[in-house]
């Protein structure tokens, strides 16, 4: 292998890597969002679900057996603004928005990692080399473009304790460690 081609070599594995890297980030950092959208959903879902429910019998209670205008009023104010609140944060939505962006980004990572350590000691052409890293990083590029395009800082926080922890890689995995690799 001449020096050229190694040296290109050596620099599409550094791009690859902080491409698995960043991958690694932005579908860890995504699917914790997702994970807090879902909080929010149950935490949101349950009340508005009583309040709704409470307001509806109240109103029908009140309407059939006496005049018990502010206990249907205030239900019914409850339920608007748990409604609204919930409209505004849309959780069911943004859970399900983060959670397939997260997933589109571990695909790349997934593509980053074949690429290492498959493509670039494959018989594989350097001109077919690059373009297949170009290709990831312009699917990369372009996943960046589509909302939701932020996560908040905790997600961030608790993405990159956890990757440090370990649980984005394989060597703590117990079904890893029975594969009983020489």
């Amino acid at each position: 292998m001449s020096q050229e081609t190694e040296k290109l070599r050596m620099a599409l594995a550094d791009q690859a890597e902080h491409l698995y890297v960043d991958a690694s980030y932005s579908s860890r950092g995504h699917y914790e969002e997702a994970a807090n959208f879902a909080k929010l959903s149950r935490f949101l879902g349950v009340p508005l679900a009583i309040v709704g429910g409470l307001a509806a019998a109240a109103a029908g209670a009140s309407a059939l057996l006496n005049d018990q205008r502010l206990v249907t009023a205030g239900l019914a104010l409850a339920s608007a603004v748990l409604t609204s609140v919930h409209g505004f944060f849309r959780p069911e939505e943004n859970a399900e928005a983060h959670g397939a962006k997260a997933g589109r980004y571990k695909a790349i990572r997934d593509d980053a990692l074949l690429f290492l350590k498959i493509d670039l000691v494959s018989g594989a052409s350097e001109a077919e080399l690059v373009g297949r890293l170009k290709a990831m990083r312009n699917e990369y590029k372009d996943l960046a473009l589509l909302k939701p395009h932020r996560i908040s800082r905790g997600a961030y926080e608790r993405a990159r304790a956890g990757i440090e922890r370990g649980e984005a890689s394989y060597e703590n995995d117990p079904l890893w460690k029975d594969l009983d690799k020489p």
